[in-house]
């Protein structure tokens, strides 16, 4: 048995790609991400809750609002801020955030609409996640 919540919003923030082609998304750009963050816990925390849903917006928010995500936010830096690593760097920030709540939550899938129907996807597996259970315990 596990929980699950899901969190809508949105941010601004601008990026240009690598990319080893022409491409006007060479050139910085901006555009208005939307996101869909799922979390899931097997147990609820002291509160009664996987996480708080503000939570969720605001550690994203904090980071990626009106910045440059190839200068600004530090996973991308080295990566090609792709709709897909963004879903992934989304991901990964959250997840170091929720380990303090102790009822192991995780973030399952994170969706990120960079353009209207353009939607890219990062999905955590089960494995995986135990998989980062049994090193974070062997720490």
């Amino acid at each position: 048995m596990s929980y699950r919540v899901e969190r809508a919003f949105s941010f601004a923030a601008a990026h240009y790609l690598r990319l080893d082609y022409p491409s006007p998304c060479a050139r910085l750009h901006g555009h208005n991400w939307n996101v869909v963050v799922s979390v899931e816990a097997p147990r609820l925390d002291a509160n009664g809750m996987v996480c708080d849903f503000s939570r969720i917006k605001q550690t994203v928010v904090e980071r990626f609002d009106h910045r440059s995500l190839n200068d600004d936010v530090e996973a991308l830096a080295t990566a090609n801020p792709t709709a897909e690593n963004v879903a992934k760097a989304i991901a990964d920030l959250l997840d170091a955030e929720l380990r303090s709540a102790g009822n192991g939550a995780f973030v399952r899938r994170v969706d990120v609409e960079e353009s209207p129907g353009s939607v890219a996807s990062f999905v955590r597996e089960t494995a995986e996640v135990e998989i980062e259970a049994e090193k974070e315990a062997a720490r």
